[in-house]
């Protein structure tokens, strides 16, 4: 019998939040609830970058195409040992991620037939089939409309996160993924010890089969087809909620880290001109190394005359003068596949080469063409977006990652010091243009025991619900108020 299965997936608004415990800066589980809008704030090294390193390095093992190790990881993440906290090599990392089951489409009772195929499919879902088919002889009807009931079975259970520990045996050996756990709301949690003997999988602590059915998959696993042939019905039955979870787990990861861009604190310095030979538009690059090929990108498809691209010109070019940077910014090809970027005055009308004006145009440039051009859905880390700018630039900031956020359903990560970005989201909240459930302020703060993050919830006044930690909001009272006394 031969049965073909088209696979679909939601969105990354499934994941709810990720935590992460003993990485980094963090000895203990520091979970944070994902927003539109995501703004980190805190003194210097107290663990703000080491969140975002976290999302890189699932970023990083997702788009990898090996199983292993558990965690690939790379120069600019650093090893193993430079990632556990205290450089511990004997402890673990844990990471947390918790799904908003809200998102959860009802399953239909009858198998979808259309090009979008089941729900929640992958290898698992194939594998539940073939077990199926084997056990019963069924059709490929009976066997779609076994797959569906187990769908709605899963559905009703109702994900609420999924925890693995990775830890590494001996320097220069891989990582390895030591425990899974998969947490259900009716109170079910699945075990996974790849590497135990002779059993792996446990169901609320009692193993379920002897068999060795699963081998590590970076930080998940894999089943072993032929392996599950020989369990009893009975308790692949039981294991049949752990694989869809497995497979819906991965693709959700999958499509977090699919647009997940990274601008770094520092972005590069501009060239009075460039030469082009890699015509490939998809993100400014994490330094900006790529703004001048993006921007052709995006003349290119306006040349051909994509509406949906002018607009993005527009957007950007309306974000220069909102930020008082410039009129236009427009590629000039010079021949022979030679660039360079021209900002036009927006005062004095006069046309420059980007390097001939501030540096704050060539450190927020990057930032603003990235927030406009990529994709819907994309997730920006952003780390020191106010490099370089004034105060009414910084809080011009705001509006942009709201604006973007909303218009093109984007999730921004900020790391940054700048109050005035703070107190724009603070007003926009007030004046009913942010939702304060769409914008999380974490502040990061640091002792013996690692880093702590306090979750400041803003109300619909625009106002913390608690009080504000104190080195940010207080800092210019103090100053004034040492000034006066000198005076």
């Amino acid at each position: 019998m031969r049965v073909e299965i088209k696979l679909r997936c939601g969105g990354s608004d499934m994941i709810k939040g990720i935590g992460l415990e003993n990485f980094k800066a963090f000895k203990n589980l520091a979970y944070l609830d994902f927003k539109k809008i995501n703004v980190f704030l805190g003194p210097n090294s107290s663990g703000k970058s080491s969140y975002l390193k976290g999302l890189l390095a699932l970023k990083n093992t997702m788009t990898n195409q090996d199983s292993e190790p558990a965690l690939h990881l790379s120069e600019r993440l650093g090893d193993f040992t430079s990632l556990v906290f205290g450089n511990r090599v004997d402890e673990k990392i844990t990471i947390t991620i918790r799904f908003d089951t809200n998102y959860h489409e009802p399953a239909k009772s009858t198998p979808e037939q259309s090009s979008e195929g089941f729900k929640y499919g992958s290898a698992a879902l194939l594998t539940i089939l073939i077990l199926f088919t084997l056990f019963s002889k069924k059709d490929q009807k009976g066997a779609t409309d076994f797959i569906t009931q187990k769908e709605a079975e899963f559905v009703a259970k109702e994900l609420e996160r999924v925890e693995f520990s990775v830890f590494q045996e001996a320097p220069k050996t891989p990582n390895r993924l030591e425990v899974l756990k998969v947490f259900f709301k009716d109170g079910d949690v699945y075990e996974v010890k790849p590497y135990e003997k002779p059993h792996q999988i446990f169901l609320n602590g009692k193993p379920v089969t002897h068999h060795q059915i699963v081998k590590p998959y970076k930080f998940l696993i894999q089943f072993q087809e032929l392996n599950l042939i020989g369990s009893d019905e009975e308790d692949w039955e039981i294991i049949n909620p752990l694989a869809i979870a497995v497979s819906f787990i991965e693709q959700e990861l999958k499509n977090l880290v699919e647009n997940m861009i990274h601008i770094e604190p520092f972005r590069n310095e501009p060239k009075r001109s460039e030469i082009v030979t890699n015509f490939q538009f998809d993100t400014v690059g994490s330094k900006g190394e790529n703004m001048l090929t993006s921007l052709i990108g995006l003349k290119n498809a306006r040349v051909e005359g994509s509406l949906e691209n002018n607009s993005l010109q527009d957007d950007i070019n309306r974000w220069m003068n909102e930020f008082q940077l410039a009129q236009t910014v427009e590629v000039e090809e010079l021949g022979s596949n030679n660039f360079a970027l021209k900002i036009k005055n927006k005062k004095t009308g006069v046309t420059s080469n980007i390097v001939d004006v501030g540096a704050g145009t060539s450190q927020l440039l990057p930032i603003i063409v990235e927030s406009v051009i990529s994709a819907p859905h994309s997730v920006l880390l952003i780390e020191e977006p106010e490099t370089h700018i004034h105060p009414n630039a910084q809080a011009k900031l705001g509006e942009l990652f709201v604006e973007c956020s909303q218009k093109y359903d984007k999730r921004f990560f900020i790391e940054t010091h700048s109050m005035y970005l703070v107190m724009q989201l603070q007003i926009m909240a007030a004046k009913k243009l942010l939702k304060p459930e769409d914008v999380g302020i974490y502040y990061f703060r640091q002792d013996e025991n690692g880093t702590h993050v306090i979750d400041l919830k803003l109300n619909e006044n625009g106002q913390f619900d608690e009080e504000f930690p104190t080195g940010f909001f207080d800092v210019a009272y103090e100053l004034t108020k040492t000034l006066l006394s000198h005076m």
